[in-house]
């Protein structure tokens, strides 16, 4: 077990990393190889934890706080899981300003996730002890008491977006819980104000530091590629929770999957589906669709002309050595000309990563017959982009699915595709959790013309696209 422990580290800090390697589930979670890639120290950088990213990474854990609320390995291993899914989850760049509010959220879906992996009260008692259940808001921090099997009922007088608010955290339905239905729910019985002025003590844990407690070190974490590849091969490692919250994350490995035929869409949505088409280019009125058409192009040729020419620089040369104008001028000869060539086919993107499964049926539905007949060329994208093909219904092949979500992997497919081949442009589908697009990348797609116009689904979808659209259309939801 020696080469866990670095060798400058103090005698606490090889403490605190045999205590988080001693913990029950840890082995399942890969903490052996979290102590190899992450570097453990005590700090007072940070209330309680956070993550700084230099040449060894580093989670810093404030020793008072250990010693206070950490009595227990499992506190511990609490705390390091909390910081962790900061980082994983991106929760800094979920919202364009992050709050306070935002903040309180963030940590509210983040315990409860841990809650619904960890429900053991040996676990969950942490977040217990940190926030009790008799104030509000502090007991949306955690779970209620005597939670799963006979949780504690609220006070009287709780106001209907709080007790909707439990439901969605620690409910029977949370598996289909978004951030942004914990965020609406909040919002309306929360504000920044009543947020600042309850006078309640509320322990939130890991990085809040910067303005409006927006997590300035968690910011820097994720943007820096080489510790999110270290927190990637971490996390590669963790088994795949039983009933996750739903929204972003990077997915697993790619695996076989297929979009469901049993599915029938509203005539609403089918509608809004076919503006969403016309606009992108695809399923315009009275086109016969074939696969090449007559285009007017333009040829010119190289001529000479007793007619003067303005852009024959060689003219006026000619003047001033000899005097005289010449006899024949160059000049440019444009003719029009119509040819059959191929027809201008709009690239589609559609998201099926986990956090659209129940919309992917109809969704397939309303592409099937466009994508069979040519009028379109569809993708699929999670954190991998793979073709189906149109020569078979899109129900009966199997596609590449990570169920995660990188809006990068469709930015990286077009910019690999020959410019000449590039289309001009893109449909992309999805409820908009598909993080923030690289620049790099947009500068080059943007130099070839390219629009992006986004197809939203879904009641709740984040505004993560609006840096690449052209134009953005909300779907209205598709009934069964």
């Amino acid at each position: 077990m020696n080469s866990l422990f670095h060798s400058k580290a103090t005698k606490s800090e090889c403490l605190l990393r045999e205590r988080i390697f001693n913990v029950l589930p840890a082995a399942s979670f890969q903490m052996d190889r979290l102590l190899q890639l992450l570097d453990i120290v005590e700090s007072d950088r940070s209330p309680t934890a956070c993550v700084e990213c230099s040449h060894q990474p580093r989670l810093h854990l404030n020793p008072q706080f250990v010693a206070e609320c950490c009595p227990n390995d499992e506190d511990l291993f609490m705390l390091v899981m909390h910081e962790l899914y900061h980082i994983i989850l991106g929760h800094t760049r979920l919202f364009p300003r992050a709050t306070r509010l935002h903040n309180f959220v963030f940590d509210a879906v983040i315990n409860s996730m841990l809650c619904q992996q960890f429900r053991d009260p040996v676990y969950t008692r942490f977040f217990q002890k940190l926030n009790p259940w008799d104030a509000s808001p502090g007991r949306l921090l955690a779970p209620p008491p005597g939670w799963p099997d006979n949780p504690a009922t609220l006070p009287p007088g709780t106001s209907r977006a709080e007790r909707r608010a439990v439901k969605l955290l620690y409910g029977e339905h949370h598996e289909s819980t978004t951030y942004l239905d914990v965020f609406n729910a909040l919002a309306k019985c929360l504000s920044e104000k009543k947020l600042r002025a309850s006078g309640i003590p509320i322990v939130l844990l890991g990085d809040h530091s910067g303005k409006s407690h927006n997590g300035n070190e968690d910011e820097s974490a994720i943007a820096n590629e080489a510790l999110r590849q270290v927190i990637r091969k971490v996390v590669e490692g963790w088994p795949p929770p039983p009933n996750p919250i739903a929204g972003r994350d990077e997915g697993r490995d790619p695996s076989d999957f297929f979009l469901s035929s049993n599915a029938s869409a509203t005539p609403a949505f089918l509608r809004a589906l076919g503006q969403l088409l016309r606009r992108a280019g695809v399923l315009k009125p009275g086109d016969s669709r074939s696969p090449r058409s007559w285009k007017q192009l333009t040829r010119t040729r190289d001529v000479q002309t007793v007619l003067p020419q303005l852009r024959d620089r060689r003219a006026a040369a000619w003047k001033q050595l000899t005097g005289n104008q010449p006899l024949f001028y160059q000049g440019i000869l444009a003719q029009q000309q119509r040819r059959l060539a191929p027809q201008e086919t709009a690239h589609a993107y559609l998201d099926v990563s986990g956090s659209m499964t129940q919309l992917l049926p109809m969704l397939g539905r309303g592409l099937d017959r466009p994508h069979r007949k040519g009028e379109v060329c569809l993708f699929a994208f999670s954190t991998v982009v793979d073709a189906f093909s149109p020569k078979r219904p899109l129900a009966k092949q199997s596609v590449k699915n990570t169920f995660g979500t990188e809006i990068n992997c469709v930015l990286n497919h077009l910019v690999n595709i020959p410019a000449r081949n590039c289309p001009k442009r893109v449909l992309i589908i999805t409820d908009g959790y598909t993080g923030p697009p690289q620049h790099e990348l947009l500068t080059q797609l943007k130099e070839r013309g390219i629009r992006f116009y986004i197809g939203l689904t879904g009641d709740n979808v984040s505004n993560e696209l609006q840096p690449v659209a052209h134009h953005i259309e909300h779907l209205p939801e598709p009934e069964t």
